[in-house]
């Protein structure tokens, strides 16, 4: 048995030990002291009930058993959690914020799920919003991606998958650029020497898009130096850089619109413009083919109004 052994059986409401100090100012209330060295298994406190539930080990090391999953074991009514140097390291379970916010100054965060099925990081925004479910703020000069994935084995899923079921009014993808002056490109995309025989870009409008398009682009600036659309084909392939197949039936329909938005005002420009800056080999600007099936409308109508 101990040095100090205190049996007391008998003792059901009252405290076992009861210690008042309450002139104590820089003094300590217990003090257990032993060499660092001599400490090796042993505990500076250890509370048992049949089993550990409370152990205060070497180097202040504490363990709590406590009770069940989604039961507090460690509550803190006011104040903060400091690790200085170390790890938060989770086994299972989760990590619940019903209330305020993560805040890290540095370092980074890592999410390994523990199975194939098992999705990493999931943000539920409940209800009418008013904030940025989601939003990155980078006032500093940076020279590297702000988001950035890797996929290094094959992969049959999507990237970036949404889903939307109710109305929306507001764009799906939104990129906004300030007055400063740039000189990248808002989306850029390149495809790799490797055997690819996607799209790099496909628009899919669904049979009740009757009012939608499927590409819209609107030149806002006075004095454009350069075209609104450009298509440049550098390679020495036998296909046309710009094709366009349609199965309209409508007499009304055309596969290729040049209309005037302005209504009628003054236009100075040319509707169609080609321009050869080199000869072309065994090729002429412009070419239209028809299949061997019956015509209704011509090849070509122009018409002035």
């Amino acid at each position: 048995r101990g040095v100090v052994t205190v049996v007391a059986n008998t003792v059901s409401t009252q405290q076992v030990y009861d210690i008042t100090a309450n002139g104590l100012t820089t003094g300590d209330m217990i003090v257990l002291t032993t060499t660092d060295a001599g400490l090796t298994t042993g505990n500076y406190l250890r509370v048992n009930d049949g089993a550990d539930v409370f152990v205060i080990e070497d180097e202040g090391a504490t363990t709590i058993a406590g009770s069940a999953s989604g039961t507090d074991a460690f509550t803190i009514t006011n104040g903060d959690i400091l690790v200085s140097s170390g790890h938060i390291d989770m086994t299972s379970g989760n990590l619940t914020v019903t209330a305020g916010d993560v805040l890290m100054s540095a370092g980074m965060l890592t999410v390994t799920p523990s199975a194939s099925t098992t999705v990493g990081v999931t943000v539920v925004g409940a209800g009418a919003r008013n904030a940025n479910l989601f939003d990155i703020d980078q006032t500093g000069a940076w020279t590297v991606d702000q988001f950035d994935v890797v996929a290094s084995a094959a992969w049959t899923g999507n990237w970036l998958d949404a889903d939307v079921a109710g109305a929306w009014t507001g764009n799906f993808i939104d990129i906004t650029s300030g007055a400063g002056a740039a000189t990248g490109q808002m989306i850029d995309l390149n495809v790799g020497a490797g055997a690819y025989t996607g799209d790099a870009i496909s628009v899919s409008l669904g049979a009740t898009c009757t009012t939608c398009q499927g590409l819209v682009v609107t030149g806002g600036a006075a004095a454009r130096t350069e075209p609104l659309v450009y298509l440049e084909d550098l390679t020495t392939s036998a296909e046309v850089a710009l094709k366009i197949g349609t199965e309209q039936t409508s007499a009304a329909s055309a596969a290729i619109s040049i209309e005037d938005p302005l209504g009628g005002s003054a236009f100075g420009g040319d509707a169609l413009e080609i321009l050869l800056t080199v000869a072309g080999v065994g090729a002429g600007a412009i070419d239209i083919s028809s299949e061997t099936r019956a015509f209704t409308k011509a090849l070509v109508t122009v018409r002035q109004n």
